[in-house]
């Protein structure tokens, strides 16, 4: 029996150009069950385009991206969702009174109506993706917890 962990996700060859400039040349990225990865690198390496690709806010030009063996193209950020993909910005605008999970997982329908992630049975998402007991916790309390542990200078 072999060690290696299934491959739940993988960008392949992926390119990206805008007007004058080419944000992605034959990315590549591979995400395997239980993994925890970070996406670093310098201002402009192409970062946020990877991920808008992968969530479907921006189009590619060539390349694929391969979801449980299955070839997918996310064509709004709507689809991704659908397809278990969503992305929290590092410039968060967080509902208080949602729970950290609710947070990741809510989505706008058509018709702009917020949807918990209990309406879209994303409890069972967080059971399959083994989130921390903490994403169980309205933010609002992990909020005023993290605030009252921070010391004069803002740091926690």
């Amino acid at each position: 029996m072999s060690d290696e962990k299934k491959t739940v996700l993988s960008m392949r060859h992926i390119n990206k150009t805008f007007p004058g400039v080419k944000a992605l040349s034959d990315a590549q990225l591979t995400l395997r069950e239980g993994e925890i990865h970070a996406l670093m690198g310098e201002n402009g390496a192409g970062k946020s385009t990877l991920i808008k690709v992968l969530t479907g806010v921006e189009e590619f030009e060539t390349g694929e991206i391969i979801m449980d063996g299955k070839s997918i193209i996310n064509t709004s950020p709507q689809e991704a969702g659908n397809n278990g993909i969503s992305t929290v910005y590092q410039e968060v605008n967080l509902c208080p009174n949602l729970t950290v999970a609710e947070n990741i997982f809510i989505r706008i329908d058509r018709r702009t109506e917020v949807r918990s992630v209990r309406e879209q049975g994303a409890d069972e998402k967080t059971d399959r993706h083994s989130c921390e007991e903490e994403s169980a916790e309205p933010v609002i309390v992990i909020t005023v917890f993290k605030e009252e542990k921070r010391d004069g200078r803002g740091n926690v």
